[in-house]
């Protein structure tokens, strides 16, 4: 196979990757559309977020666990991301949920 070959069959790949991973963002959207109109979904939702601190300080004198709130922080920020991606005001309704 010479390289333009291989640069076509590439290309292909990734967009095939890429249709996939369209889909699965897609179904996970609407999924999680879904989790938020319950009480308990958003619950759950609260409770992870919690868990998540996106405004607690990262910094120690301990470099582990620095990395360690620095991974907490990064997910609780992709979390509200993607919370706010299925509507603007549905973070703001989990976060005023009573546990």
């Amino acid at each position: 196979m010479n390289s333009f070959e291989e640069d076509i069959r590439l290309k292909a790949l990734a967009k095939k990757q890429k249709a996939a991973l369209d889909e699965k963002s897609d179904r996970f959207f609407c999924a999680l559309s879904e989790v938020v109109k319950t009480r308990e979904g958003r619950v759950v939702l609260k409770t992870l977020l919690d868990m998540f601190p996106v405004d607690l300080e990262s910094f120690s004198s301990d470099p582990y666990l620095t990395a360690f709130r620095e991974g907490q922080r990064s997910a609780g920020v992709q979390m509200r991301r993607c919370i706010k991606e299925v509507g603007l005001n549905v973070l703001r309704k989990i976060e005023e949920e009573t546990l």
